[in-house]
């Protein structure tokens, strides 16, 4: 941005956050270039007001591009040659105890070169779809022009922890058996082409495997390539954070998730197996280390509160401040579950039904979680409560994310654990190429249904039957009975 800009016109001192420093404009402000820009420029900036724009003003050339209120990339093609460029944003933002009047803040500005042509082109393609998508969401369309812009995969099949002794209140095994029974795919950096815009659109893609992501050997392929231009979050067990695995991460626009689920060795032995000081000093080395790389990756620690653990839910806070993890994520377990079996490790005893609290026992001690957190200025989220929408229609999800996962294609990553989903991989035609298979099943009957349920208010059939959805839980209120779901 230095070599680039000559000067701003119109514009405040700057600012720094966790990511880094950032200036505020005016309502209208100006970017003077040190030498003429033949293609454009990319502007990282973020708008706080829902429903904005901004009009970019160069010579007779004027655009004018719409907003979302959150940090976001615009790629803006400008007139060869130009020298300097203009900006006016539609509607200011004015935070309470300041007097200034603000428009955008932002972050950086680079030009787009001959080679970032073409991608820049894309991106703009991008940005349009996914203000479209947006738009289709909030007027509650049933069929879809625009594509998704979340695309959720799965990368691995295998767990580390499962192929031996699955943690004690995981569903890996069942998972397998349901997923084997048809044809599986999983994501590579060979097939994404495959995909079409439903990949190539996608701003954020979510790694749902069922099994550990790093124990793909490929793995770090697919890292680079989703990263090279879009947001990419996965879970982890935590347990292979070794020097070359955090290398890859650093630096990256990655939410990485972690289930710990105690605050000690003894108590993580319980539920999985006897490496809890190894995923801690793995974390711990990220959380240290990534300070130098923009505070990046993201780092969630989740911890499944149950009636065995439930005391040790303060001291685990305590621990994630200290290590400094960007969030802790409270989780229920859910009440469907394949596991009917009580499971012994070493004197400890697992039972699933036994282990879930009930709604008024959770929310108690997760207030006193959150109170600590805000104490201890750590940022904590309630995962179900989280899932709630403060929005008209209550779920996002049939609008703005394709779930690809192992098995097929699902409506969301609930329903994904043993229901059946819209089609599975070994439905697609061979004549039809997997781009317009998607397209087709996100278009279909059930997702249509899906919408136009959510759409009006209520939730549909295939919706209700999923009960481990905590937006379905809200709705029906505290579920006594757990859903078995087969035999462990």
């Amino acid at each position: 941005m230095i070599n680039l800009v000559k000067k701003f016109k119109g514009v405040f001192s700057k600012e720094n956050d966790e990511q880094g420093e950032f200036f505020w404009t005016e309502k209208s402000f100006e970017i003077v270039f040190n030498k003429a820009i033949q293609y454009g420029i990319i502007i990282n900036l973020h708008t706080p007001v829902v429903n904005n724009s901004f009009s970019v003003i160069c010579g007779e050339f004027e655009e004018t591009v719409e907003t979302v209120n959150k940090w976001c990339t615009y790629n803006l093609l400008l007139p060869s040659g130009s020298n300097s460029v203009k900006f006016e944003i539609k509607k200011i933002f004015r935070p309470n105890n300041d007097v200034r009047d603000l428009g955008v803040c932002i972050r950086s500005i680079q030009e787009i070169t001959e080679n970032e042509y073409d991608n820049a082109i894309l991106n703009k393609k991008k940005h349009n779809n996914m203000i479209l998508n947006r738009k289709e969401f909030l007027d509650g369309k049933t069929i879809l022009e625009s594509v998704p812009v979340n695309m959720a995969i799965g990368t691995e099949k295998r767990c580390n922890i499962g192929e031996n002794e699955p943690c004690v209140y995981c569903d890996y095994k069942a998972a397998v058996r349901t997923a084997e029974q048809t044809k599986i795919k999983l994501f590579s950096t060979n097939n994404s082409d495959e995909y079409g815009k439903f990949y190539n659109f996608a701003e954020k893609i979510i790694d749902c495997s069922y099994g550990e992501p790093f124990m793909n050997a490929k793995f770090s392929d697919i890292v680079n390539l989703i990263t090279m231009d879009k947001h990419l979050s996965f879970t982890s067990n935590g347990q292979f954070l070794n020097a070359d695995n955090i290398k890859l991460l650093l630096g990256k626009d990655i939410d990485m998730y972690c289930s710990i689920d105690a605050a000690s060795a003894e108590s993580y032995k319980k539920y999985r197996n006897s490496l809890y000081n190894k995923v801690i000093d793995g974390i711990s080395v990220l959380c240290k280390q990534k300070k130098q790389y923009n505070n990046l990756p993201n780092v969630y620690i989740s911890f499944i509160v149950m009636n065995s653990n439930k005391n040790e839910l303060l001291p685990f806070i305590k621990k994630m401040h200290d290590i400094d993890v960007d969030y802790v994520i409270l989780r229920r377990l859910l009440k469907s579950t394949t596991i009917t079996k009580e499971i012994c490790k070493g004197e400890f005893k697992f039972n699933y039904v036994d282990e879930i609290m009930s709604d008024e026992d959770f929310d108690h001690y997760s207030k006193q979680a959150i109170d600590l957190a805000n104490k201890l200025g750590i940022k904590i989220i309630d995962q179900g409560k989280n899932f709630i929408s403060n929005e008209k229609i209550l779920c996002s999800d049939p609008w703005d994310t394709l779930y690809c996962m192992p098995s097929g294609i699902y409506p969301c990553c609930y329903s994904s654990r043993f229901k059946k989903g819209i089609v599975s991989w070994d439905e697609k035609p061979e004549d039809k190429s997997m781009e317009e298979f998607i397209k087709d099943a996100f278009n279909s009957e059930i997702m249509q249904d899906i919408r136009k349920n959510l759409a009006n208010g209520k939730f549909s059939k295939y919706c209700l039957s999923v009960n481990s959805c905590p937006i379905i839980a809200a709705h029906k209120g505290e579920v006594k009975e757990i859903e078995i779901i087969g035999d462990k």
